[in-house]
């Protein structure tokens, strides 16, 4: 199923399904409740998100301390690929 599920994708459908299969192999699935964090800045990049359901905030501080939202992303959106391929 996750392997139909990321083949239907952009990114992903490229690719051959022995490589789809592979990637669906090492994916793991997880739930987070509203207002949970993926992670904070300073972490190293070793994960790329795919969004299943639900909206993700990437926010960022001011220099007034104020929580400014940066990027949203939605069910069928995937990121941190750059940030983990740039690093």
């Amino acid at each position: 199923m996750l392997a139909a599920y990321l083949a239907a994708q952009h990114l992903f459908g490229v690719l051959p399904q022995a490589a789809i299969h592979d990637l669906a192999q090492q994916t793991i699935a997880r739930s987070y409740r509203k207002g949970h964090y993926l992670y904070q800045r300073g972490d190293p990049p070793t994960f790329v998100f795919i969004i299943t359901s639900g909206l993700v905030a990437v926010t960022d501080v001011d220099e007034q301390g104020h929580v400014r939202t940066v990027q949203t992303h939605r069910a069928g959106n995937v990121f941190g690929l750059s940030t983990l391929l740039l690093g």
